[in-house]
Order: C-alpha cells, then sequence, then structure tokens
C-alpha cells in the first residue's frame, strides 16, 4: 500500500458554498464511503438528482434505473402519423379531429362566432361559393366576420382587418394551386379560424400587426406551409404538414421572420422537406412557443440542406415551453444568435439517418434550459459552440438544469457522443445523466484552429455510464478534456466507461487545460475494445492484450494540470490513475483499490509524493511501480 502525504492544502470551497444543495441549498448529498486505513472512512458525495414534475399528459420514464441516483424524467406519448384533418397534440397519445364537427344546419343561422371573432362586434356576412366569398369580403369592413358554409373555396384569398371563420376546418378549405402567391394573405388584425387550406406558396401568409390563425390545417402548400412576415400576431391549436418541393427555396412548415412577437401555441409541424419550424426573428423580435411539435423534417431529396427540427436564430428574448421533437434526419434543435433563449421541458428523441445528425445545437446566444431530454441519437445528442467573434464579454452563456442523455450512435461522419461543449461557450450544467452513447459521453474541448477561444464549463452533479467505443478504438471515455479547456467539476459518477473515464490532454494549448474535480467515484473502466457484459463478466482478456484501447480511470496527459479531491477509483482494467511527465496531477483524499495498477506516473515517485496528500493505494495487482514500469506505452488519445 502507497500512502502519499503532503503538498498543498484541500483547494475545495467551503462545505457551505452556494449551490451546495439540488436548488442552490445546503442540503446534505448522500455520501458514498470507503476504505481509509489511516482512520475513519473516506467520504464522498455522489450526483443529486430530483424527479421531474411531469407535465400534464406526459409519460414518466426513470432514468439511473437501480441505483441510489435513480429519478424520473419526463416524455411525451409515442407519435402517431395522423390523417389529413386530425391531430395529435404533444399531450395526447392518439390521433383526433383538428376541430369541431361540421354543424347539421350550415345554413346562416348556424354561423358561429367564437375565439376567433372576439373582439369583432361588425356585421356577420355569409359565404356559401366563391361568387358570395368574394362579394363578402368586398363588403366587409373592418370589424366584420365573414362566415363560410362547408364547401371548398377557390383562392387566392386577402382578408383585411376582417374575421374568416370556417364553420369547420374538415369541411371548408380553401385551395390554389402551387405558385408563388399565398392562398391566403392576412393583413392587418385579420383572424383566420376553422379552415383547410391547401396550395399556394406559401399557404397562409400572415403580414400584418394583431393577426391570429386559430385551429387551421395547411397541407400541401409549395415551399412553406404557414410564413409570418414582419407581423406580430399568434397561431394557435394549428397543424402545417406535407409541404411540397419549393418554389422560392424556403423549405419550411412554419417559417417566422419577425419583428415584434409571435406566439405559437398548440402548432404541429408534421412530415415537412426542410424546416418544420424555421424561426428567425430580426432587431426586436421575440418568440414564445407553447406546446409545440415537429415531427420528421427531412432533407429534400437533392438538396443538402434542412432536414431540421426547430431552428431559432436571432431576435431578443424567447420563451420555449414543452417541446418536442421527433425524428429529423439532421438536426433537431437548432438554437443561437439571440440575446437570450429560455427552453423548459424539451424532448429531442430519434435521429437515425446516416449522414449522423446532432439532437441539439447551440451557438453564440444566452441559453438557458431547464428539464431537457435527448434520445436515440444516431450521432451527437447536444453541441455548444461559441463563435470567437461573437463571444459576450458579459459573461453570457450556456446555463443547463435537469439533462438526460441516453443512447447514442455513431456513424462515418459524427462520433455518437452525448453532449459536446467547445470554442470558447462559457457553460454551467447541473444534474446531467449521460448513459449508453457510442463514443465520448461528455467533451470539452476547442476545433483544431487554433485561435478559437477557450471553454470556460462548470459542471455538478454528474453521472456518465456505459459509454462505447463504437467510433474509434480512442472512444468511450466518460469526461474528455482538451484544447486548454478550464473545466471544474463538484460530484461526478462515472461507471463502465471505455478507455478512460476521465482525460484532459493539454496537446501544447495556451492556456493549459485545466481540470479540477471534487467529490468523484470511478467504477469499472474498459478497455476500448472489451466485449459486451456476459452473464455479469466483462470478457476483457488479460491486461497485457488488452492495454492498447485504455482501461484508465483517470489519464492526465500532454501537458495537462489537473486536481482530485475526494475520490474514488476502483476496477480500471489498465490503472486508476495515470499521468505522463508533461502533465501535472494534484490529488487528495482519495482511494486507489481493486485496478490492475493502482498508480502509473510519468516521473519519478519523488514528484508523485510531491502532489499527494492523504491518498491510498492498495489492494490492486499492481499498487505502484516504483521502478521503470513494465507497462505498456502511454494510451493513445484521440479526443477530436
Amino acid at each position: 500500500m502507497l500512502v502519499a502525504c503532503g503538498g498543498d492544502p484541500d483547494p475545495r470551497p467551503d462545505d457551505g458554498a452556494e449551490g451546495d444543495g439540488p436548488d442552490g441549498g445546503s442540503e446534505a448529498a448522500p455520501r458514498e464511503n470507503g476504505p481509509n486505513e489511516s482512520g475513519g472512512a473516506l467520504q464522498i458525495e455522489v450526483p443529486r438528482f430530483v424527479d421531474w414534475t411531469c407535465p400534464a399528459g406526459w409519460i414518466a420514464r426513470l432514468a439511473e434505473e437501480g441505483r441510489p441516483t435513480e429519478f424520473t424524467f419526463c416524455v411525451p406519448p409515442a407519435r402517431v402519423q395522423c390523417p389529413w384533418g386530425q391531430v395529435q397534440h404533444i399531450d395526447e397519445s392518439e390521433c383526433r379531429p383538428l376541430d369541431d364537427p361540421c354543424p347539421l344546419d350550415a345554413g346562416p343561422e348556424s354561423a358561429r362566432i367564437d375565439a376567433a371573432a372576439v373582439g369583432y362586434p361588425g356585421a356577420r356576412h355569409v359565404a356559401t361559393d366563391d361568387a358570395s366569398l368574394a362579394a363578402a369580403l368586398d363588403a366587409a369592413e373592418v370589424g366584420d366576420v365573414v362566415w363560410l358554409a362547408p364547401g371548398e373555396y377557390a383562392g387566392p384569398v386577402r382578408a383585411d382587418g376582417v374575421a374568416l371563420v370556417g364553420a369547420c376546418a374538415s369541411g371548408v378549405r380553401l385551395v390554389s394551386e402551387i405558385g408563388r402567391d399565398p392562398t391566403v394573405t392576412l393583413g392587418p388584425a385579420a383572424r383566420l379560424y376553422g379552415v383547410t387550406v391547401q396550395g399556394g406558396s406559401p399557404g397562409v401568409e400572415a403580414r400584418g400587426d394583431g393577426f391570429s390563425i386559430v385551429r387551421v390545417e395547411v397541407v400541401g402548400s409549395g415551399e412553406t406551409g404557414l410564413f409570418v412576415r414582419d407581423a406580430a400576431g399568434a397561431v394557435r391549436e394549428t397543424v402545417v404538414r406535407e409541404t411540397r418541393p419549393p418554389v422560392n427555396g424556403l423549405l419550411a412548415g412554419v417559417l417566422v421572420s419577425a419583428k415584434a412577437e409571435v406566439v405559437l401555441d398548440r402548432v404541429v409541424a408534421d412530415r415537412i422537406p426542410g424546416w418544420g419550424f424555421r424561426l428567425i426573428p430580426h432587431g426586436s423580435g421575440r418568440i414564445t412557443m407553447t406546446d409545440c411539435v415537429a415531427v420528421d423534417a427531412r432533407v429534400d431529396a437533392g438538396d443538402v440542406s434542412g432536414g431540421v427540427g426547430l431552428s431559432l436564430q436571432g431576435g431578443e428574448r424567447h420563451v420555449l415551453r414543452r417541446l418536442l421533437v421527433d425524428g429529423p434526419t439532421d438536426t433537431g434543435l437548432d438554437i443561437g444568435a439571440a440575446k437570450r433563449i429560455e427552453l423548459y421541458d424539451a424532448v429531442v428523441r430519434n435521429l437515425f439517418e446516416p449522414r449522423g445528425p446532432i439532437g441539439v445545437r447551440t451557438e453564440g446566444a444566452d441559453v438557458h434550459v431547464e428539464r431537457l431530454a435527448i434520445y436515440n441519437v444516431v450521432g451527437l445528442a447536444l453541441n455548444a459552440f461559441w463563435d470567437t467573434d461573437n463571444r459576450d464579454e458579459s459573461g453570457a452563456g450556456l446555463r443547463m438544469t435537469d439533462v438526460v442523455v441516453q443512447g447514442t450512435g455513431s456513424t462515418t461522419r459524427l462520433p455518437g457522443r452525448g453532449i459536446q461543449l467547445s470554442d470558447g461557450v462559457r457553460a454551467t450544467l447541473q444534474r446531467v445523466a449521460i448513459d449508453g452513447v457510442s463514443d465520448v459521453g461528455l467533451f470539452v474541448g476547442r476545433s483544431i484552429t487554433p485561435d478559437r477561444a477557450v471553454a470556460e464549463v462548470s459542471l455538478e452533479d454528474i453521472a456518465v455510464r456505459n459509454t462505447g467505443s463504437k467510433h474509434t478504438l480512442d472512444g468511450g471515455q466518460g469526461i474528455g478534456v482538451d484544447g486548454g479547456s478550464q473545466v471544474q467539476v463538484r460530484r461526478v459518477l462515472l461507471e463502465d466507461n471505455r478507455a478512460m473515464a476521465i482525460v484532459a490532454a493539454g496537446w501544447a494549448q495556451v492556456p493549459e487545460t485545466s481540470l479540477t474535480v471534487y467529490d468523484v467515484a470511478i467504477r469499472r473502466t474498459l478497455p476500448a475494445a472489451c466485449a459486451e457484459v456476459t452473464e455479469g463478466r466483462h470478457a476483457c482478456g488479460s491486461v497485457d492484450d488488452s492495454h492498447s484501447g485504455g482501461g484508465y480511470g483517470v489519464a492526465i496527459v500532454r501537458g495537462a494540470r489537473a486536481t482530485l479531491a475526494d475520490f474514488r477509483v476502483t476496477g480500471s482494467q489498465m490503472a486508476g490513475l495515470y499521468y505522463d511527465a508533461d502533465s501535472v496531477l494534484r490529488a487528495s483524499s482519495g482511494v486507489v483499490t481493486d485496478n490492475a495498477f493502482g498508480l502509473i506516473p510519468g516521473a519519478g515517485p519523488e514528484t508523485v509524493l510531491e502532489w499527494f496528500e492523504d491518498v491510498e493505494v492498495f489492494d490492486n495487482a499492481v499498487d505502484y511501480p516504483h521502478t521503470t514500469p513494465p507497462v505498456p506505452d502511454p494510451p493513445t488519445i484521440l479526443l477530436r
């Protein structure tokens, strides 16, 4: 056994520091005990998670199942492909009619004036065919209502200051050929309620402030289903589906270009070639989204763009609540370039396209996220970066709380990483559970371009499990840090990861890569080439013939600097701790036991003892090689 003492005192913040509790308080966390032969037991805090409160209609699922850190997170019901005339909103498990059935009496006396006509006290006009619709629009004054009896009406149609109210969405159709004109154009203070709009390019275009669109189905339009052009207003309980090949190249289900506020409430973009929602506010433009769904956004045949569930770029402040993106072929959420974006209760799932999709991509914005689940992604679950030229020195960045990433796979284009933070991003992540990704669980670094700013990241309450190595032999790291990044982690649990549970690489960057970790438990770090678990055992072979893929609990290499405090490393197939001669590892209050090698330093034992305090290395196959260790060359680290 090696007990190393001396060096600097424990650099950790006081236990009562702000942020200790799940909600910033000082509530005591669960602790993991380990043997300590110098008296007492090593106390390691394990990550703290909290159960999510599920929105109405959502389903609770388990993360960290069967472990002390188990908690529930929430997802919407599985999607059903609905026919025209029906819709499945985010909180519903099956399709239903978009609107009420048509009245038996479709005459003037049955004309309904409800939510869409609030504030329209004027005269009521009735249309039953194309001629009477044209006459009604000519006769209507601002504040009037034009009621449409069941039937089909030819577009294009324009409404300014009046309400177009259909008897029912399934029975009233406004139809025009796909071309360069909208089927329906809404001017200032115009309302559209209870109709189906077919054809046109786009199907509906809102051009005036104060517009309202409620219970409308837009189908089969060219390029874009619904276009908000520099107008303020609201879209509610509406579905846009199956737009046609583009005429003007806009390729969106819902396209918003606004300088004021636009509200999207219970809007579904279904089977769209291009972008489900393409939101491009500018100036003081603001977007508020609630209970919206983007399903099966895909890259149009022959095109290389699109396949994005929701893109939000630019504008002032945006708030998105209860959002589902399901089955896009390229990117689930692409958000950034705004002063502030707030995202609450969002789920991104089922991205399987071989192109290598990205679940969530964020760049250059002050982004605040609470409760985000990403799962079933073949590619990268979350990618956050900040272009150097656009970095806001005010401290804006990415803040995420309660994040679940489950099951990502690799492609030839993109490794199956869980979370990637790079190129100058400032990020604070709290309560993050990553399970079953095929390459690196959580990576912090920067691109090969040397002039990019370094990432500055704070992580708290992190669990990373079951990373794989399907992309490269070097894959499978639980947490990887490089490129001069500055990273601090508090309370982290890493289990059954491949290659290295924690790796920091300097790569001769300025500033030096810096990693500080408090309260870390690392269990069963396996070689990258290790077979899957069979009957409770890992078929890894011997240490000597599996070293090429790692199996290191902690690896600090290429000039990186790392601090570990309160840690326990067990079950590493190669070594509990490894660092090379160019790196610095400071360690205090730790236990390294039940590994193939306890400690493999890249320098002599004097250097090791100088930087270690109250670290116990015992009951490993080899605790500590005091002479030149008969071990393989240092592991190959390929983080980029």
